[in-house]
Order: structure tokens, then C-alpha cells, then sequence
């Protein structure tokens, strides 16, 4: 899982090192049958072990990396459809299925290398080893009964990232927290966030999202409050470049950083919820080339962001509770803090950003009021000890 792992392995069982050892630069015809039996019975010995080890858990999901999965992956899927693309696939659901492997094996081991070139979506650099690459997946799938393999685009370079977030970051951050809240904080480090701010934005943003969901405003997915709260950790991590349009920056940050564990649908909610956190006119420029699958959850991730940016606009957390009520049939945003003289700035910005949260709510015809509870001064000191007193 996410925190530890229960069985690690590696095996010299690579499409290159089988290629050279049952092909030489001759053999650029159709592959035999018999020697593409050759190669998945070397594999299915070169893995026993680990095939008899792994055949003790139960697998609920099987995740491939890399080029040779991910290119026979896309030459099976432009077999079926010849206009699509894996990429275009939500990661969830870019599937290599074993029954589209077994028929792509024959097609390749029937073509010469240089018809392999020509097939659709084949990488043609990679035409002289994905036969061996089909061999090694195949007899894994079929030795471990899986009936589909989800290709992810991830690799090496991204545990490479992940193994030097986690030696960079020893004497900060738990190296034992799960791979994406560490990928998170890691960022939020290195360009220096404001962590005081950033947590307290968190705080905010989430008890609005939990009261929206509670009133039925929203339907949250699954992830998407987890979302919410790692991009209300990285919405200001821009200012490392420039104060000025530092959310356009935080988004190329967030979008270019390769955080381990996400998808990239999740780093692009993650990405436009910190750009749509600043203006409104630039949000709503960004939101009209958004994708659809993922715009009504960046609108409101930017929405909730924004507002609660205005509550800490002094950054002093003087704002410490925003909730969100019903009073008869008037939403009623309730925030706390230490007077309503000292946290004028933040009301203000507030009252000023409360249609884009009616707007991202799909409340636009209904009345939202603002009220606010002091909570009185909260003394940074504690009081002194008078000998009187501790008597």
C-alpha cells in the first residue's frame, strides 16, 4: 500500500536482455512460434519464484510502468479503434487486457521487423524488442491469472524523485507518511510556502467543503477533499518566483514538479484550483479551456481557495472557524475571530469574493449572509504568576 510494502523484487528479466539472447541483428523476419514459446517458457522459469511468492496475496490490481507496456498497451487500443489514444484515457482507465495482448503477440510475431515499425501507435525505436516485450507481460499475466494490467506513465525517473524527496527530507517530514501527502510537503518546502498560512487555509477550506457536502451543495468524488486540502497547501507556492501572478506560477509548479503518487488528472485539478485561486477574471480564462471531466471540481477547489485566502489576507490567522448554515432558507456563512474591528481587512475581502463561492456552490439565485462571532483577544503570553495566585 501506500505506507509499506509487503514483498519487493527485481528480476534480470528485461525485453532488451531476452532480444539479444534469442535474436541477432539477422533475424529481422517473422518471429516463429517456436521460439516465442521459447521466450515465455525462459521467462516463466526466470520468474518461478517470485510468480509462486506473489500467487500467496490476493491481487485486487496489477499496475504496469514504463515504454513497453504503455506502447503495447497503445497498439492494442488503436487496433480496436484506430482514432484513439491512450493518453487520452482517464489514467484509471488505461487497461492493457490479456486477450488483446495474446491476439497483438500473434500480429507481431507474424509482421518482419520492418512492417512491425509501420503498425499504429508503435514507437518505431521499440520494434525490435516489444516481441520479447509481449512475452515477458503475457506469461507474467497469465502465470498470475490477471485478466487486465493497469499501464501507468510513471517509471524509474519517478522513484528516483521519490527517493530524493525522501533523503531531502528526513529531518523535516516522516519518511513512513504516505507517498502523496510526502510528494506534497516536500514541494511546499522547497519553495519555501508559508506554512503558518497554508495550514491555516487548509483548516478553512476544508470545514467549508465538510459543510457543503453535510447541506448537499456538493457531491464530492471520492479524493476530492483530499485534493482540496493538498492544493490549499501548495496554492502560494508561486511567490518563490514572483509575488505578482504567483498563482499562474504555483499552477506550473504544481503541474511540472512530477509529485509521485497522483495521477496526472489529479495534478491538473491541483494545478488549476492554485491558478483559480487568484483573480476572478483570470480564473474564469483559465476555466473555459479546462477539460469538463475535471472543471467543476477546479471552480470549486479555486472558489473555496480564494475565499479562504480572503479570511487570512493579514495572514495572522485572525479568522480561526468559517462555517457553513442554513437559517430557514438562507445560507449563512458563520466565521469566528478575534474581533470584528480586527479582522475588518478579512470581512471586507470576504464579503467581496462571496458571489464566486454562490457561483461555485450553483447557488447563484440564493442569499448567502455573512456573520460574524467574536471570539475576544487571544493573548500571545501567558499570564505571570503572582505570588498571591500560587498561594
Amino acid at each position: 500500500n501506500s505506507e509499506e510494502y509487503f514483498f519487493l523484487d527485481s528480476m534480470n528479466c528485461g525485453c532488451v536482455r531476452f532480444t539479444n539472447k534469442f535474436f541477432t541483428s539477422e533475424d529481422t523476419g517473422p518471429v516463429p512460434p517456436k521460439v516465442y514459446r521459447k521466450i515465455c517458457a525462459k521467462v516463466r522459469n526466470q520468474t518461478r519464484r517470485t510468480i509462486n511468492h506473489l500467487k500467496t496475496f490476493a491481487i485486487d490490481l496489477a499496475v504496469g510502468s514504463s515504454g513497453t507496456i504503455e506502447n503495447l498497451a497503445e497498439i492494442a487500443l488503436r487496433l480496436k479503434d484506430p482514432e484513439s489514444h491512450l493518453e487520452a484515457l482517464p489514467p484509471h482507465e488505461r487497461f492493457l487486457n490479456y486477450n488483446d495482448l495474446t491476439k497483438l503477440a500473434e500480429l507481431l510475431c507474424s509482421l518482419p521487423l520492418e512492417k512491425r515499425r509501420e503498425l499504429p501507435g508503435i514507437n518505431p525505436q521499440r520494434a525490435e524488442v516489444i516481441v520479447a516485450g509481449a512475452a515477458i507481460i503475457q506469461t507474467l499475466m497469465s502465470e498470475l491469472e490477471l485478466e487486465n494490467i493497469l499501464v501507468s506513465s510513471r517509471g524509474l525517473q519517478d522513484g528516483i524523485l521519490l527517493d530524493t524527496l525522501r533523503k531531502n527530507s528526513l529531518s523535516l517530514l516522516d519518511e513512513h507518511m504516505p507517498v502523496r501527502e510526502l510528494s506534497v510537503l516536500q514541494l511546499a518546502r522547497l519553495c519555501r510556502a508559508q506554512k503558518r498560512h497554508a495550514e491555516h487555509v487548509k483548516h478553512l477550506a476544508l470545514n467549508l467543503f465538510d459543510c457543503a457536502r453535510i447541506l448537499g451543495l456538493i457531491q464530492p468524488q471520492p479524493h476530492d477533499r483530499e485534493l482540496l486540502s493538498y492544493t490549499a497547501l501548495l496554492h502560494d507556492v508561486g511567490t518563490l518566483l514572483s509575488l505578482k501572478n504567483h498563482p499562474a506560477h504555483s499552477c506550473y509548479f504544481i503541474r511540472n514538479a512530477e509529485m509521485a503518487g497522483f495521477y496526472d488528472e489529479e495534478i491538473e485539478i491541483m494545478a488549476g484550483g492554485a491558478y483559480c485561486h487568484g483573480k476572478k477574471s483570470l480564473a474564469k480564462e483559465y476555466l473555459s479551456s479546462c477539460s469538463e471531466t475535471i472543471r467543476d471540481v477546479v471552480t470549486l477547489n479555486g472558489a473555496l481557495l480564494r475565499f479562504c485566502e480572503a479570511l487570512d489576507r493579514s495572514h495572522r490567522s485572525l479568522i480561526s472557524q468559517a462555517e457553513l448554515l442554513m437559517d430557514g432558507k438562507r445560507y449563512v456563512l458563520l466565521l469566528q475571530g478575534v474581533s470584528e474591528e480586527e479582522c475588518s481587512v478579512e470581512l471586507a475581502a470576504a464579503q467581496n469574493d462571496l458571489s464566486s463561492l454562490k457561483t461555485a456552490f450553483g447557488k447563484v439565485d440564493k442569499e448567502f449572509e455573512l456573520r460574524f462571532k467574536p471570539t475576544g483577544p487571544v493573548s500571545s503570553t501567558p499570564k505571570r504568576k503572582t505570588k498571591a495566585s500560587e498561594a
